[in-house]
């Protein structure tokens, strides 16, 4: 017996937007079927699909027709279970047809069909812009049968594009020790993000200014005018790229060609590690102080045709250098040997050749002081201030005048920044000093000399 029926909605659409691309389980209500009041045994609905994949267009996409299931529901979402019919079966879409509803005692009522059609993970599939179109078809099986409507309809997933940019960290590196001016490696930076997006993202970086701005300084410091382009960065992640130095302000693209291709499940972490060498530390940031420079990293996008406008990211990349300074003397003993006449009437002098290696990220005195106001030999004694002690060459621009020691510190040389300059040293007594050594036991003379480093 056939009863009055009404006509089913048409085409199913899913829409896949910023706000749901995340989620875990999307579904669509739908009255897809208008069936007719039969008399028979066991009457069932079936589902199936025409194509295994949905198609972009003409053509075929990798999404699966069986990441959809279907299950007949009733009004306002419940799923059927009315007397005499059996709760809906959840059917996997596929071209084999597999039954969505089916009646027990052979009665099926007229009417339509309401149907929920599921995505039970949408971050199974790498969701990419477009409109995904497939072919659904019902059949009633059963003895007896009467039939349903329609016995074929579509069904679209209608993917936005867009692209979803997290918010960056900054990158700080901390320079508090001299060693990494020289052998140790100051550990790289990584700044982490993640895209989410349905088109392919790429990614560039730059400055926004082409110098590093300069802050809290030594008194009286100049801006050492660090340029953007000593920094070295890569794409570390999704996929390890080489380092290459920023290009300053122009924008510099770390991605491939074509960009982050849309992974599955839509979102990507990227990293991109910054590091400054040993090489870069010496030649840009010798300075106590703060440097500072904003970064600019766009995600933009990298389809053949882009339309969808690009994103920027902000980030400052500090780095400071704390106020470090060391003085090593490398040679240990220093012998002025008087054994002739010729000694005594001429004076004996010794240069020790990179005798101190001075290292200083702020200006600073270097003082000399002997340890006691006699060279000592036993209970002998000879003045201290008989030896005289100069700064000769080295890494300095000139010598210094030689200066008498003495038990008390003086001062005898201004070092700006600099790491391991070498500082060659002359110790002498002249021949009016040599005087008073004439008189004098035979044996070794000694006392201690110490170098400071001193802020003025």
């Amino acid at each position: 017996m056939v009863l009055v029926a009404f006509p089913a909605k048409a085409q199913i659409n899913f829409y896949i937007n910023q706000s749901n691309v995340g989620q875990g389980t999307m579904y669509v209500d739908h009255q897809s079927v208008q069936y007719a009041s039969v008399l028979s045994v066991a009457p069932t609905i079936n589902i199936g699909t025409t194509d295994t994949y949905f198609k972009i267009g003409t053509t075929t996409s990798t999404l699966n027709a069986n990441l959809f299931k279907a299950i007949a529901v009733g009004s306002g979402g419940q799923q059927l279970n009315l007397s005499g019919v059996a709760p809906g079966s959840e059917a996997i879409l596929s071209t084999t047809f597999a039954p969505i509803y089916s009646s027990l005692l052979g009665l099926l009522a007229a009417g339509l069909l309401n149907v929920r059609y599921s995505i039970p993970n949408l971050k199974l599939f790498a969701w990419k812009a477009g409109t995904y179109t497939n072919k659904l078809k019902f059949n009633l099986t059963g003895i007896s049968l009467g039939s349903i409507t329609p016995i074929a309809t579509s069904i679209s997933v209608n993917v936005e594009p867009f692209i979803s940019v997290t918010p960056a960290q900054n990158i700080e590196f901390t320079v508090d020790r001299l060693d990494f001016y020289r052998n140790l490696v100051l550990a790289a930076k990584s700044l982490n993000f993640s895209i989410t997006s349905t088109i392919n993202a790429g990614v560039r970086t730059k400055s926004n200014t082409p110098y590093f701005t300069y802050s809290n300084g030594y008194q009286g410091g100049a801006d050492p005018r660090t340029p953007a382009t000593v920094v070295k960065t890569h794409l570390a992640a999704p996929k390890l790229k080489p380092a290459e130095f920023l290009a300053g302000t122009t924008y510099h693209t770390m991605t491939d060609a074509g960009g982050i291709v849309v992974p599955v499940g839509n979102t990507s972490n990227v990293s991109m590690s910054y590091n400054l060498s040993k090489e870069v530390l010496r030649s840009n940031f010798l300075r106590k102080g703060t440097y500072t420079l904003n970064l600019n990293h766009e995600v933009f996008d990298a389809e053949p045709s882009a339309t969808y406008a690009s994103q920027s990211q902000l980030t400052t990349l500090v780095v400071n250098v704390a106020d470090m300074a060391s003085v090593v003397v490398n040679q240990n003993d220093v012998n002025l040997v008087f054994e002739s006449a010729a000694d005594y009437k001429n004076g004996v002098q010794v240069v020790m050749p990179a005798h101190l290696s001075i290292s200083a990220t702020s200006p600073y005195d270097v003082f000399v002081q002997a340890g006691s106001s006699s060279l000592k030999n036993g209970s002998n004694s000879i003045p201290v201030t008989a030896l005289q002690v100069s700064i000769e060459s080295g890494d300095v621009i000139e010598s210094t005048a030689p200066l008498s020691l003495a038990g008390t510190r003086q001062r005898m040389l201004n070092i700006l920044p600099v790491i391991d300059r070498t500082v060659n040293v002359r110790y002498s007594i002249t021949a009016a000093e040599a005087a008073k050594l004439l008189g004098k036991a035979s044996g070794t003379y000694t006392t201690t000399v110490t170098y400071t480093l001193v802020a003025p």
